[in-house]
């Protein structure tokens, strides 16, 4: 790599971060300020849980401008306040041995039905 080259790179790394905070929790929907003018459906974000866990969330909609997330995790330990920044990935789902019921004698089953109807809507062609 040439200094030119270097340099040019280097005059593309954001000299900040956007984030925003967790404003509402409602089950596992979680309610966002301060980014959604940065964010759009489908986008993903981390919220920052306490003791450091990163949860995966994506954009799902947005109220009263606010962004609404749905977690790829765990919810505990999330709060007001809870800092949240946007990923810097493309869309994905993360899914975990948690979609699956049980059923009878330990048999895995369907996923849960919001999570399927969520898969769907994602399969979609947009």
């Amino acid at each position: 790599m040439s200094p030119p080259d270097l340099v040019a790179d280097i005059a593309l790394i954001p000299n900040h971060r956007r984030f925003g905070r967790v404003t509402g929790v409602m089950g596992t929907l979680l309610e966002v300020g301060g980014l959604p003018r940065h964010l759009a459906v489908g986008g993903q974000c981390r919220v920052l849980a306490q003791g450091g866990r990163r949860l995966a969330c994506e954009v799902v909609g947005f109220r009263a401008g606010r962004a609404l997330l749905m977690p790829f995790g765990d919810v505990g330990g999330i709060g007001l306040g809870a800092k949240v920044e946007p990923a810097d990935r493309p869309p994905a789902i993360h899914p975990s041995d948690g979609w699956l019921l049980a059923q009878g004698k330990g048999e895995r089953a369907e996923l849960a039905s919001g999570y399927a109807q969520l898969a769907a809507l994602l399969e979609a062609p947009r």
